[in-house]
């Protein structure tokens, strides 16, 4: 199986308190299907270090890591974003720093986002875009074209 599905970080959260509608379809793909990008992966330990028991959050996030892969961010994933920044500067509907550097490694890696913030996600063209806390999935399953 290769790699079909990159997690953003509100994903992950709404997984691990246990979100219904996520943790149905998580269970429904298999883990080499599904990956995190070190974006991610450092905003999953921000909120646990800052958190108020942070030894029981970050130990959660080791087992979950073990199970999921975190892809690095490369030179290529960073040129992705670059363009993406550019192209969404030009139109007028620049998207956070963050979430510009996790569509860059999506579209590199040609994977559907996994987010609840659709609406900053198919503003990026070439990106194909869900929701796991919608029940009905592949008809929210939505791709953009790009520019």
């Amino acid at each position: 199986m290769s790699l079909r599905y990159l997690l953003d970080t509100n994903t992950v959260v709404f997984f691990l308190k246990g979100h219904p509608a996520v943790v149905e379809r998580w269970a429904q793909v298999p883990p080499a299907e599904m990956a995190i990008s070190a974006i991610v992966w450092h905003e999953l330990m921000v909120g646990a270090t800052a958190s108020q028991a942070p030894e029981a959050r970050l130990a959660g996030l080791r087992r979950l890591g073990e199970v999921l892969e975190v892809l690095p961010f490369t030179r290529e994933d960073a040129a992705a974003s670059a363009t993406i920044h550019a192209e969404l500067q030009a139109i007028g509907t620049p998207i956070g720093p963050r979430d510009t550097l996790i569509a860059g490694t999506a579209r590199r890696h040609a994977t559907i986002v996994v987010t609840n913030k659709s609406r900053e996600f198919l503003r990026v063209g070439g990106l194909t875009v869900a929701d796991w806390t919608l029940t009905a999935q592949p008809a929210n399953q939505k791709k953009k074209k790009r520019p």
